[in-house]
């Protein structure tokens, strides 16, 4: 468990990460049980009380359950068999393993497993250079930093330290299982600043809508003429 402030983008990373887990955790209990789509909203639920209720980092000898409610959470007593689906779901049921091999095509397609094209994305920059792909997709991103006009080069102050940078790689795929596209982010090792001697200030000011509202009644109701330096 993490607090944020409130009106605060600068820490949306905390909450979209938290948000890509339990995300990632509904789909895998959907994809392994081969339920239907409706049935998101129970997964989305079942991924949020399971993390509630597990061991964390953040929280000492607690769950974050417990640290918010101040008591300990009530026993799992979870009874599959007597589970009664409102429609009939064959492959809920099924008493065949998973991780047994198909014996057939047909079995495979009946049974919703999706082969994925066997690709690992390269590690650094080495192993990428190696392949057309990859440079190809590390071309596209140089070109689209240059285009939003991400940064601008300038000289090094003196007392400054440099930020190093990094290449991720990742392999994104269809629904079917085929290779979509290749894709490479180059980022800034912000963790390599230090506090005090990078920089100074931990949030960028951001402007509150509400604020932005209240100024500008303030300056008509006091007829003042609003200068932009931008």
């Amino acid at each position: 468990m993490r607090l944020t402030a409130r009106y605060s983008p600068q820490q949306n990373g905390v909450t979209e990460r938290k948000n890509h887990t339990i995300v990632e955790m509904a789909r895998s209990m959907m994809a392994g049980k081969e339920l239907p789509k409706f049935f998101w909203a129970e997964a989305v639920n079942t991924s949020v009380y399971i993390l509630n209720r597990s061991p964390t980092k953040m929280v000492l000898n607690k769950t974050l359950y417990e640290a918010w409610h101040q008591r300990k959470p009530q026993s799992w007593n979870w009874v599959v068999d007597q589970i009664v689906p409102s429609q009939p779901i064959s492959p809920i049921f099924s008493s065949k393993r998973r991780d047994q091999p198909s014996t057939s095509d047909d079995e495979r397609t009946s049974s919703g497993d999706i082969e994925l094209e066997s690709e690992s994305p390269p590690q650094n920059f080495d192993e990428a250079a190696k392949e057309k792909v990859w440079k190809k997709a590390m071309d596209e991103e140089i070109a689209c930093i240059e285009k939003n006009h991400t940064w601008e080069l300038v000289d090094l102050s003196d007392g400054k330290n440099v930020i190093g940078f990094k290449w991720i790689y990742k392999t994104k795929y269809k629904e079917d299982g085929s290779i979509h596209k290749h894709k490479a982010r180059l980022v800034a090792k912000g963790y390599s600043q230090q506090l005090g001697v990078d920089f100074t200030e931990i949030f960028a000011s951001v402007e509150e809508w509400r604020q932005s509202v209240l100024f500008s009644l303030y300056l008509l109701n006091w007829d003042y003429q609003l200068i932009s330096w931008i």
